[in-house]
């Protein structure tokens, strides 16, 4: 049987080696547990956190997309109202045009009657 040397304290039993003992199987502390338990609430967070995200990911690329539809579809609109206000435009002076030449003749035809009365 060896003794203890204070001068040798790696000798102690605080300081021998564990070599060849396994751990005792026993019931881990309730912090472990808890800790345990956290880590994998928070493991189960992040997966839904990063699902959540691909998803957010995936709307956001859909809006760009329906927003770059819908600006180029109201660019053409309004080119297309554009378009609309210049032909009005030609169609009331072609209009006022027509009405000043039906007045000029109707003029004319007036005072060829007139002529023909006296």
């Amino acid at each position: 049987m060896a003794f203890y040397d204070p001068l040798r304290p790696n000798d102690s039993p605080k300081h021998q080696s564990s070599e060849g003992k396994s751990p005792a199987p026993g019931p881990t502390s309730s912090t472990e547990v808890q800790l345990k338990y956290e880590n994998d609430r928070l493991k189960l967070a992040l997966a839904h956190s990063s699902a959540n995200a691909k998803k957010w990911e995936v709307e956001l690329a859909t809006l760009k997309n329906n927003n770059m539809r819908l600006t180029s579809a109201l660019q053409e609109s309004t080119a297309n109202v554009d378009e609309w206000k210049r032909q009005l435009h030609s169609y009331k002076e072609e209009n006022q045009r027509l009405k000043s030449k039906y007045i000029e003749l109707e003029a004319a035809k007036g005072s060829s009657i007139v002529i023909i009365f006296i």
